[in-house]
């Protein structure tokens, strides 16, 4: 049965759907940041920065020379190899070293240190980040629970001092990480409910998640995928489903228009306006489910005449339902050049699997997805203004342009089959796990 796959997999669903939902407001956050010198603290850990740029002093070595150089070709965080610090009786002992392939002995860099080495090359002014919580969109670096201002004189501490650190970030970490434990709970029963049958029992728990997530300040993206994912399960089984989407559906249409356009308690709260949910998207979405592209081209074309100024941001979701409900000359104005994204595809394709491993996100897989859209979208409207050769030549320029064989297969069914490239990256990523499980 599809919900026991789908209770198997819950956590990797998610990740997937986050995965492919972000992947274009965001591409500084896919590059590889460099390496940091670790260090111990007591029970703490986290990095040592030197005052001044850029990594911690290392004994002069042959040996390391010609492992940074080898680092530099092979390994995308530059920096490598770092040091493994551990502060203890107020002085700085080396423990090892860190690179790209992980953590070893420092001895086979520096055999004539000891182990664990005192560190009595080390003078200057370093700070102490400990107890890493994430990273912090808002001051786009890491955020850590302490931070120290430790002065050194040859490996012993003379002077240590509190920074300000980022305790309220990493408190809102916490909080985080413990509903998304919760939220697991609840999706695992939502799950448990809809196998056993109770699908009234299952719709009561999402709306009952889905009131709770309106009511936080500023929900992230996150905390919508797996409710709107479990509930348009629902649909099939549960009639009562679709008509409790639809009145969710029509509550957001209804704050949206009055001028709310983020979900959420917060108009305006401290936070990337990519990690903010529209309420249009999840009007899209639920549309999509519902199958009801009239409603999101109504909703849109109120949008459009209560505040016409926003419309050009919105159009590229409703851009399907203009297509759908045959209005071509608007989709037309609004959309925008269909092959954008093909550069970005075809060099991404060199360095990403089109079907990555179970631990990473399909960021070439979702872009692939979006460009293809866009191509089929410009088809559709070329055909609908009466340019059936201007469509069959964006087709061509489309399946042309892609540098491999296999970006060509997939982007053949996606245009045939919309959804098929999302279907195939879930498919080989359970099928995976089903696989490493069963070994």
């Amino acid at each position: 049965m599809l919900i026991q796959r789908f209770r198997r997999h819950i956590g990797r669903i998610r990740f997937l759907l986050f995965g492919l939902a972000l992947v274009a407001p965001m591409t500084q956050a896919w590059a590889t940041g460099p390496l940091h010198d670790q260090i111990v603290f007591g029970s703490l850990s986290g990095h040592i920065f030197p005052s001044e740029c850029c990594w911690m002093p290392l004994p002069p070595s042959d040996k390391l020379s010609a492992t940074k150089r080898a680092e530099f070709g092979g390994c995308t965080a530059i920096g490598g190899p770092v040091g493994i610090f551990e502060y203890r009786d107020r002085k700085l002992w080396l423990t090892g070293l860190y690179k790209c392939s992980g953590a070893f002995d420092h001895r086979q860099l520096f055999p004539q240190l000891a182990s664990p080495a005192f560190a009595d090359w080390v003078s200057g002014n370093y700070t102490l980040a400990l107890g890493p919580c994430g990273h912090d969109p808002r001051m786009q670096r890491s955020a850590y629970a302490r931070k120290l201002s430790i002065t050194v004189e040859k490996g012993s501490i003379t002077s240590m001092s509190d920074q300000d650190n980022d305790a309220a970030f990493c408190a809102a970490q916490e909080k985080m990480r413990h509903s998304s434990k919760e939220a697991d709970a609840r999706h695992e029963q939502v799950s448990e409910l809809h196998e056993a049958g109770r699908h009234a029992d299952a719709l009561a728990l999402l709306q009952q998640q889905l009131a709770d997530v309106e009511h936080e300040a500023a929900p992230d993206r996150t905390r919508y995928f797996m409710p709107m994912f479990q509930l348009g399960l629902l649909l099939d089984d549960y009639p009562p489903a679709r008509a409790a989407m639809a009145a969710l559906r029509d509550f957001h249409a209804a704050r949206m228009l009055a001028g709310e356009l983020y979900t959420g308690t917060d108009p305006a709260p401290a936070k990337e306006p990519w990690q903010r949910v529209e309420r249009y998207s999840l009007i899209v979405e639920m549309n999509t489910k519902l199958g009801d592209a009239r409603s999101t081209y109504d909703i849109f074309r109120q949008l459009e005449a209560r505040q016409p100024e926003l419309a050009p941001s919105y159009a590229h979701e409703a851009l399907e339902a203009m297509v759908a409900v045959s209005d071509f000359a608007r989709a037309d104005r609004y959309r925008g050049k269909p092959l954008d994204l093909l550069h970005t595809v075809n060099v991404n394709a060199r360095d990403m699997p089109l079907f990555p491993a179970p631990s990473q996100a399909p960021r070439l897989s979702a872009e692939l997805s979006s460009l293809v859209k866009d191509v089929r979208i410009g088809m559709s409207v070329l055909r609908g203004l009466g340019d059936p050769a201007g469509a069959d030549a964006l087709r061509a320029a489309l399946l042309d342009g892609l540098v491999s064989d296999e970006l060509k297969e997939f982007a053949r069914c996606e245009l045939d089959e919309p959804g098929a490239i999302g279907r195939e990256v879930v498919a080989r990523q359970m099928a995976e796990e089903d696989r490493q499980r069963a070994l």
